[in-house]
């Protein structure tokens, strides 16, 4: 005797496909969740680890780095308050296909597909093209980072991904409209929104690695190897994690399957998780900052220098006789960036003697 309902194998399929999604969407809510609370703790309490590249470089840092833990407190909230409200969105969708209206036409998988114009479901889908939106412009802000040194103009790197943006913004406003007005024609607009955001994160992804990868190639050079140009600062940077879900979901889309509903209600949780990551590593001191690739390959400007010179030598000569301890401090001036004046300050036991 079975107590099976009388639906089709596909429409089975679909059911199961879209519940165990949400249990997927908790999980990864989870993750959102513990990465929000670090994050906050780090803006809040932590002080940033030294940087390679001396004290005046490391100091510089932390002072960025204060200022924009403000930014990176706000931005967080924004992101985990709008996960939130998706998690809540779906969880009560969940509830009125499978309970409330379990008889509708079609099972719960047909009120999940033509039921989108309710208004809880209108609230998480606003919040998922809100994330993507925050997510995105968090990522061309560290391209902006990442591509600070560089020689070629800003808006030359930016442009694309900036138009990109936009067309994102302008599509996912057309999708949303669409999806809250039962009566609009129903093109596949969240295809064509997801299709936009993919590209803006696989362009992105292109330009940050691609960054990272060729300082990495000249860093190599000098025999030093920094975590700043790692494997783990390529995949979180670029948000290689998102591209690859956002792939997969664009594809079962696209080909029609219903494994799409697997995948779908994570892919907002997943954005805010890369973006939190990011975060997390700049709020340690251990992501990319303005002057990253200047300290890399110059480790000597804005360090202190330290020599042990004699009494009665010429200036900047070294010795291994009394010991007196000399920083030398180089400071650059206008000309093209040539060393305009060197100052050289002697301490020893606590006195200090500055020599012109």
């Amino acid at each position: 005797m079975s107590f099976s309902p009388n639906i089709t194998h596909t429409e089975r399929f679909k059911e199961e496909a879209w519940l165990q999604g949400s249990m997927l969407s908790c999980l990864a809510y989870g993750i959102e969740m513990t990465l929000f609370f670090v994050c906050t703790y780090y803006s809040l309490h932590r002080e940033p680890k030294p940087q390679r590249g001396g004290s005046t470089a490391a100091g510089s840092s932390r002072t960025q780095l204060a200022g924009a833990r403000q930014i990176y407190l706000l931005y967080s909230t924004i992101m985990f308050l709008l996960g939130t409200l998706y998690m809540s969105a779906n969880a009560k969708y969940l509830s009125l296909s499978y309970i409330t209206n379990r008889n509708f036409p079609g099972g719960p998988s047909a009120f999940q597909d033509n039921m989108l114009s309710a208004p809880i479901a209108i609230m998480g889908n606003v919040c998922f093209a809100a994330m993507t939106w925050l997510a995105s412009a968090l990522m061309i802000w560290r391209c902006a980072v990442v591509y600070a040194d560089c020689q070629y103009p800003m808006f030359m790197i930016l442009c694309l991904p900036c138009t990109l943006l936009g067309v994102s913004v302008a599509i996912g406003t057309v999708w949303l409209v669409q999806v809250s007005d039962s009566m609009f024609p129903h093109p596949d607009f969240i295809l064509v929104f997801l299709s936009v955001s993919l590209a803006l994160g696989v362009v992105l992804a292109i330009l940050i690695s691609g960054r990272i990868l060729v300082v990495r190639q000249q860093v190599a050079h000098t025999g030093y190897s920094s975590p700043l140009t790692g494997m783990t600062a390529i995949l979180i940077e670029s948000a290689s994690m998102y591209c690859a879900l956002c792939l997969v979901c664009v594809v079962t889309i696209a080909t029609g399957t219903p494994l799409s509903r697997l995948f779908l209600q994570s892919l907002g949780h997943v954005h805010a998780i890369t973006t939190f990551l990011i975060i997390f590593r700049d709020t340690r001191g251990d992501s990319w900052t303005m002057g990253t690739v200047t300290r890399l390959m110059h480790p000597s400007m804005g360090s202190t220098d330290v020599k042990l010179v004699s009494f009665g030598t010429s200036r900047g000569t070294t010795s291994q006789q009394q010991g007196v301890l000399v920083t030398r401090e180089v400071y650059k001036a206008g000309g093209g960036g040539q060393n305009s004046s060197v100052k050289d300050v002697v301490s020893e036991r606590g006195s200090s003697l500055n020599l012109k």
